[in-house]
């Protein structure tokens, strides 16, 4: 008896303990355009299972749960019965047959009960449907500063919401009914009540409180109302979607609205970590999928592909730009990492009826253009120079070069994710005017690098993209910490990341258990002394015959090649190649052919062989191929095989296990990848490396220590080496530490290229002095050393023309290049500094108009400061091979100036001769008129002048004509030419300081010509109109001389300031010249 008693109170106390280990859960439903909804809500994110047994619903998940299932069964009845909760377990019968599909969202579980195709609507209720408009679904939440109510109508309706003091009604353009009742036993705190009035459309009111105001929006076919509390945010177009429930659409959950969000901390350069500040959500519709939270998420409903028109938008920068761009929500996002306006109204131009609704977004920093698009068109990226393009196109979303996504668990700082990408720029943020959350940009410079596929993880969202990164934080301290080798993601506590995902499982290094192998190096490398098994095997190839000759050596090539000897493992495969050429079919030997060339260091012929087609799929050759792009510099690519294959060095002999340690950890460390890096050095430290070795494994701790954070240790580490013997290991480790000495501010560029310049010489001729031209290039660059940037990028081109990264060297600086001279750069640099740099650097320049706008402007320039020969020898040569017509006319005459403000008329007639073609402006015909009148008379050919200006009554024409005739001496007709220029007097007796020059010079030259009495009448007509300039005294003086009869006419032009009419004609040019540039004149 005592005993049951004790059974009693045992069973008890369990029952109790089973009963407050019991998580509430909020369960909700909603019925959909062909599909019903089951919505779990639980306080944290829940692993699960749902299943059909028999006519059951099941939904399983890993923890006892009590919830409330009345409410949801209520709006289920189509189908589903009744439902209990059964420990783990939610059951629900089943009325008719029916599909199911399920995720996760967030800390929300949703399934979803699908009519089987082929089948009819199930009926409302337990009755046959009776024929009258739909049920529309209608979904409330309670928030902080408003209640909400949510509409899930099928398909995008008009509506109208008006307000009555504390009436509410709500009309919608199209028949339906709603769960009233049903609907009035959970309402929020603010609406008293509510009513619907079908017979027609459906009209919805509801009973407000006192004092509130409404904010009302549509979220794709939902119709939201928010009914806000006084003192609440103003209204905003905002979120997506609303209530308390998750309702996310098939297969992909939108996102929910926001609360009001907290400032954004203030974005840092690259370098510096940012911590991301998201736009809080109300619902838990916008957290993500956390089923298996590194995974990919459930993909969407497949899109056909469309058909139609493309289109290309332009994005034009004067300095390089870094871009992310990706879609979310049906729309396109076009971000950088520079703040700039662009053309709205272009943008439309070119987005025709394709790209539509473009708008460009606020930020703090950066720059974001969004823009919808249709379905089944997706953008892809390209570039010109500094311009961006983007098309859009009918397609899928797909980048040309894949970001990995590599979840790093286990770190002692916490786990993290790693997108390796080659120096991302600093996130920025914006703010999606559809959802109200906030979007991080990560933009990068490397032309197609995006994200494939979207990631779903507990803490954030990472989107597709085919260009740069972009996340939606679920978690208000995500730091993104760009990095020279890509971005790190991670959270002051460390993500929260499974350990059992499969993603996660290459985080250490793979290649154990089943992976497939070809190399059986524990065997090969045989046992006892290396000198008697190399006697053993020498033997066995000389006393061999016939057929039995080619196995002992491959036998002898096997046991060279496991103890690190390329050369001679290559001399025996070359002897069986000879005497069975077929071999050479042989997958095992082609993968020990280039084994081997790796380790001589042929890399062409290890490429050949170890990227054979017929070892595709071996695990082992993934590492000895991941070995080859290291050794060949990539490290970035190389990461990933090396860090998959890792785990297979640990039985390999220690010579090439050394080897491909070294080249492992190098890869990852330029992956990122901290623990695989770490892994592979603790390899290497246990082979009792050699002093060279002592010496990379010290360099690359270094690196491990700079990835980690402790930088410090990093450069004490780097130091050592630097100190040692080893050249190779030397160098690597001062380019590192001059690197982080200049991320950290340590020195500056200027100090950074003056210690680069010492290891120029230190090692020649692999990926390393590529590496080393660059970053000096780079360095110089940001010194604004312009010259020394372009020749260090040019040597790097001359000495590794080959080298794919070569083509990008190229580009650089063309991009450069026209920066100086299409957006001004080279204003900041000296006149003759940037005419030798022009130059020395010609062949950069772009050809077409761009080339020939970067000439104009150079000239213009150079012009502007009097360096007229330059500027006159590249208007020459441009002129010599690059022009044609109407162009090369209008270019021969800007020259043909040139040389007259020179002082070379010779020069400036073989500048219009050489530029001379049919067909040209009357404007531009008249200007080389004149031109070559001046030179004329610069030659002392004056009749030509004159001929020249035959039938040209230009003011300009005028000038020259009398400039001709006063070096003539002839001041009688150019008496006439100066009464010409003066020409009838202002009514007011005003007369200008030009007019007045001319009248001086027509009262000399009548003095000149001894013409009396014209002068007196000049002084009658002019005398009260000249006496108000400043030419009054002179003017007296002539024409005072003349009618008192005291003019001395030899000795006239001595008695009055020298009037130049050379200056006359080319004041005119002179002017325009100060005012536009050399380019203005014509």
């Amino acid at each position: 008896m005592r005993f049951l008693v004790s059974l009693v109170v045992f069973m008890s106390m369990l029952m109790a303990a089973s009963a407050s280990a019991q998580t509430p859960v909020e369960t909700r439903g909603g019925v959909h355009d062909g599909y019903g909804r089951l919505v779990f809500n639980w306080p944290q994110p829940v692993v699960f299972e749902a299943r059909i047994e028999g006519n059951e619903l099941v939904v399983e998940f890993t923890q006892p749960l009590s919830s409330d299932l009345a409410p949801a069964i209520r709006l289920l009845r189509q189908y589903v019965s009744d439902g209990r909760i059964a420990g783990r377990q939610a059951r629900f019968t089943l009325t008719r047959p029916v599909d199911i599909r399920s995720f996760g969202s967030g800390t929300s579980v949703v399934v979803d009960v699908v009519n089987p195709p082929g089948t009819s609507p199930p009926a409302s209720g337990r009755a046959a449907a009776p024929a009258g408009p739909p049920l529309i679904g209608v979904r409330t939440g309670e928030h902080e500063r408003y209640s909400r109510v949510v509409f899930d109508w099928s398909r995008t309706i008009d509506y109208a919401v008006d307000q009555q003091d504390d009436k509410v009604v709500v009309r919608f353009g199209a028949p339906g009914r709603i769960d009233a009742a049903a609907l009035s036993r959970s309402l929020p705190k603010n609406i008293r009540s509510v009513s619907a009035a079908g017979g027609g459309n459906l009209s919805v009111t509801l009973n407000v409180a006192d004092g509130i105001r409404l904010r009302h929006f549509r979220s794709g076919p939902k119709i939201v109302v928010d009914v806000l509390s006084d003192g609440s945010a103003p209204a905003e177009p905002a979120p997506q979607v609303a209530g308390k429930t998750p309702e996310p659409s098939v297969p992909t959950p939108p996102a929910a609205p926001p609360e009001p969000a907290p400032a954004a901390a203030q974005p840092k350069p690259l370098g510096e970590p940012v911590v991301l500040v998201p736009r809080k959500s109300a619902d838990a519709e916008l957290a993500a999928p956390s089923v298996s939270p590194a995974a990919p998420a459930a993909p969407e409903a497949e899109q056909p592909v469309a058909t139609g028109p493309s289109v290309s938008l332009s994005f034009e920068w004067r300095d390089p730009a870094a871009a992310s761009i990706f879609m979310r929500n049906g729309f396109l996002w076009v971000v950088f990492d520079r703040k700039r306006e662009f053309d709205l109204a272009l943008l439309k131009r070119l987005g025709a009826d394709v790209a539509t609704d473009i708008q460009q977004l606020p930020g703090e920093r950066g720059s974001a253009v969004r823009m919808s698009i249709p379905p089944g068109y997706a953008p892809q990226v390209r570039k010109d120079g500094l311009l961006w393009i983007v098309d859009v196109a009918p397609g899928k979303l797909k980048p040309q070069q894949p970001i990995a996504v590599i979840p790093q668990v286990g770190l002692a700082s916490g786990s993290r994710i790693l997108l390796p990408v080659p120096e991302p720029a600093a996130p920025v943020q914006f703010v999606d005017p559809d959802v109200g959350d906030r979007i991080t940009a990560i933009p990068v410079v490397p032309l197609g690098s995006g994200v494939v596929q979207m990631r779903d993880l507990r803490d954030m969202r990472i989107l597709p993209s085919v260009q740069g990164i972009a996340l939606i934080a679920f978690a208000d301290d995500i730091v993104i910490q760009p990095t020279r080798t890509g971005a790190v993601i991670t959270r002051p506590s460390g993500l929260a990341l499974s350990v059992e995902n499969k993603e996660v499982e290459g985080e250490s290094l793979g290649g154990t258990g089943n992976a497939s192998r070809i190399f059986d190096l524990p065997v090969w490398v045989g046992n006892g002394s290396f000198l008697g098994n190399k006697q053993r095997l020498y033997n066995a190839v000389a006393t061999s015959r016939g057929s039995q000759r080619d196995p002992a050596r491959l036998e002898l090539a096997r046991f060279y090649f496991a103890n690190g000897l390329g050369a001679e493992t290559l001399g025996v495969l070359a002897l069986m190649a000879e005497s069975d050429p077929e071999i050479l079919s042989d997958p095992a030997f082609r993968a020990l052919r280039g084994g081997a060339r790796l380790l001589n260091n042929n890399l062409p012929g290890a490429r050949e062989d170890l990227f054979h087609e017929r070892l595709d799929g071996v695990d082992e050759i993934e590492l000895w191929r991941g070995a080859v792009l290291a050794r060949e510099g990539d490290l970035q690519r190389a990461g990933l095989p090396m860090r998959s294959g890792g785990a297979i060095l640990a039985d390999y002999p220690e010579t090439v296990k050394r080897k491909l340690a070294l080249l492992g950890a190098e890869a990852t460390l330029a992956l990122g990848d901290a623990k695989s890096a770490e892994e592979f050095l603790r390899m290497l430290e246990q082979e009792n490396p050699t002093a060279r070795d002592q010496a990379k494994l010290q360099r690359l701790q270094g690196a491990l220590a700079e990835l980690t954070g402790d930088y410090e240790e990093a450069i004490a580490k780097w130091e050592k080496v630097e100190n040692g013997p080893d050249r190779y290991a030397r160098s690597r480790a001062a380019l590192a530490r001059i690197e982080l000495l200049f991320r950290t501010e340590e020195i500056n560029a200027s100090k950074a290229t003056e210690e680069l310049e010492k290891l120029r010489f230190v090692w020649r001729g692999d990926a390393f002095e590529f590496q080393l031209l660059r970053r000096m290039g780079d360095f110089y660059l940001e010194a604004g050393n312009y010259r020394q940037a372009l020749e260090t990028y040019k040597s790097l081109v001359s000495n590794f023309p080959s080298k794919p990264e070569s083509k990008a060297v190229t580009q650089l600086m063309k991009d450069i290049f026209e920066n100086l001279y299409l957006n001004d750069a080279a204003d900041a640099i000296p006149p003759v500094t940037a005419i030798s740099l022009y130059n020395e650097f010609r062949e950069l320049t772009p050809g077409g108009e761009r080339g020939d706008e970067l000439i104009r402007k150079l000239a213009d320039r150079l012009v502007g400061v009097d360096l007229l020969p330059q500027a006159a020898r590249i208007l020459r040569d441009q002129i010599e091979t690059r022009l044609t017509g109407v162009e090369k006319a209008r270019v021969g005459t800007r020259l043909a100036l040139i040389q007259l403000l020179d002082r070379k008329p010779d020069a400036t007639v073989a500048a219009l001769d050489d530029s001379q073609i049919e067909d040209m402006p009357e404007e531009l015909v008249e200007q080389r008129r004149h031109i070559r009148a001046r030179a004329q008379i610069e030659q002392d050919n004056f009749e030509g002048a004159l001929v020249t200006l035959d039938n040209d009554g230009s003011k300009d024409a005028n000038l020259l004509r009398a400039e001709a005739y006063t070096e003539m001496k002839d001041w009688r007709r150019s008496a006439v030419i100066f009464g010409r220029l003066v020409g009838p007097i202002d009514r007011r007796g005003e007369i200008s300081t030009e007019t007045a020059q001319y009248a001086l010079n027509w009262a000399i030259a009548l003095a000149l010509a001894a013409n009396e009495e014209k002068l007196r009448d000049l002084r009658t007509r002019l005398g009260d109109a000249m006496n108000k300039t400043e030419l009054a005294e002179a003017f007296q003086l002539i024409t005072s001389a003349a009618s008192k009869g005291l003019i001395d006419y030899r000795t006239i032009q001595n008695q009055v300031k020298d009037v130049e009419q050379f200056q006359a004609f080319m004041t005119n040019y002179r002017d325009r010249l100060k005012g536009g540039g050399l380019s203005a004149i014509n």
